[in-house]
């Protein structure tokens, strides 16, 4: 059974990786003036948010299997991006390659 707090986290979990793509989209585009069409059609929907929303059903799926006291839970994964590295890739490596 999945508990109020488990939603929360949820939620909490993707509107942060939301906002870490909005900071990799801003420094890309205006930066390093990558183009806007590239970052949000291909970078976006490709592995940013599979992996973000992937991440936050592992993790919904670990404490829903913690709860019920089963053996067999998620692999534990990333649970999305984190702000360090993708900032980090943005203005050290994607950037200066473009």
């Amino acid at each position: 059974m999945v508990a109020v707090g488990d939603i929360n986290g949820f939620f909490g979990l993707m509107f942060d990786n939301l906002t870490v793509l909005s900071f990799l989209a801003g420094i890309l585009i205006f930066a390093f003036k990558f183009p806007a069409d590239i970052v949000y059609t291909r970078m976006f929907p490709g592995y940013s948010v599979r992996r973000s929303l992937r991440g936050c059903c592992l993790h919904l799926d670990g404490i829903s299997s913690r709860k019920e006291n089963r053996q067999h839970q998620s692999h534990r994964h990333a649970l999305g991006l984190d702000t360090p590295s993708t900032i980090g890739i943005a203005l050290v490596v994607l950037g200066p390659a473009f």
